[in-house]
């Protein structure tokens, strides 16, 4: 992401393709409410009892809002879809801890949003029985659902993470600043499609913008270049589901690989 995101973005705007009424669940840690550059449609908190307060107080959910469509008010930042329809779920508390069962309830919030696409920034090392369950339910409304495939913490650190192992959910791993795959480790990890993810511009706490590294932020890219696909397919009313979804991601985001 330039500070336009500007990755293969070119032949959209040429289209005049922005994720227009597509909305996209984002599952992390809140998002900056005093934000000029993000707009949100509705938002509810799962970390405590005070549904209301979906305020990010850890900078994580912001900046992969700001990624997937920071509008360009403030900032020369431009989201990869700026006109999509945000819908936060705060599941992740300050310290960037998720629990499993708060994300199985945004996941399930989602889907009574009729939401078209989830995106999880977040990864488990193991399996969850109602997660995975949630995903199905989000998967046969044809939802399409994408998660990180794992942060490599080490080397030879090739654990599958979860959701994104899950077939039901499009896996995200990493490319650097050449366009080539991050780390050996993600070539052993469930991967669907990889996006960039190596020195990412995004947005930050008081309308200030940041430069980060991690699996975290490619993830982020999918949900917004599915954005942009999906749009063209209802604007052509023309079917898709997450496979077609998957096929056309690759063309778009690996195009040096």
């Amino acid at each position: 992401m330039q500070k336009d995101i500007n990755h293969n973005l070119q032949k959209w705007n040429d289209e005049k393709i922005y994720g227009k009424n597509i909305k996209i669940a984002v599952l992390d840690t809140g998002i900056d409410k005093n934000s000029s550059d993000l707009s949100y449609i509705k938002g509810v908190n799962f970390t405590s009892d005070n549904v209301d307060e979906f305020a990010d107080d850890n900078g994580h959910g912001t900046k992969i809002a700001g990624i997937i469509g920071a509008r360009k008010n403030n900032h020369t930042l431009l989201g990869i879809a700026p006109e999509s329809d945000l819908y936060i779920a705060k599941v992740a508390n300050g310290n960037g801890d998720v629990k499993f069962e708060n994300l199985v309830k945004g996941i399930y919030w989602d889907i009574e949003q009729n939401v078209d696409i989830i995106n999880i920034s977040l990864e488990f090392s193991g399996r969850n029985g109602e997660l995975h369950e949630a995903v199905k339910k989000a998967s046969e409304k044809n939802i399409i659902v994408v998660s990180s495939s794992g942060n490599i913490k080490q080397e030879g650190d090739s654990g599958n993470a979860y959701p994104g192992a899950y077939p039901e959910v499009i896996g995200v791993g990493m490319l650097n600043v050449k366009g080539k795959i991050y780390a050996e480790e993600f070539k052993k990890k469930k991967v669907d499609v990889f996006a960039p993810g190596e020195d990412i511009f995004s947005l930050y706490f008081d309308n200030k913008m940041t430069l980060d590294t991690g699996v975290s932020f490619a993830t982020a890219y999918t949900p917004g270049y599915s954005a942009l696909l999906i749009q063209k397919h209802k604007d052509n009313n023309t079917r898709y589901d997450q496979k077609q979804i998957i096929s056309e991601l690759k063309k778009d985001l690996e195009k040096k690989m």
